[in-house]
């Protein structure tokens, strides 16, 4: 299910991110970390459970075949994904960030 598909089905049930959050006395950011970057079976679990579904209803690419993935949520749904050029222009800019400081951007540390 796509984050705000969630949210709306929570809504429609009643809860908000931040009532869900109280009720398990964390912070409401936690509860959207949980939907969109950090993984939290326990905030997964309370999540169904209000929508009447498993956690593997809700995120089948989470759990495949049975097995939970521990990768980071965007490396399971495909979003932001971060190619190899991407990487090295990023390793780029943080050395060219040095350069002024005594280090070359060619320097590998």
């Amino acid at each position: 299910m796509h984050v705000e598909d969630i949210k709306a089905a929570l809504r429609k049930q009643g809860w908000t991110l931040a009532s869900i959050a109280k009720e398990l006395d964390i912070g409401p950011s936690a509860v959207s970390h949980a939907l969109t970057r950090q993984r939290s079976r326990r905030i997964e679990q309370v999540i169904a459970s209000k929508l009447g579904l498993s956690p593997h209803e809700i995120w089948p690419q989470r759990y495949k075949r049975g097995k939970v993935s521990h990768a980071p949520i965007c490396q399971q749904t495909g979003s932001h994904p971060i190619s190899q050029t991407q990487r090295l222009d990023s390793k780029t800019l943080s050395l060219a960030g040095t350069a002024g400081r005594g280090h070359s951007l060619g320097s590998s540390q």
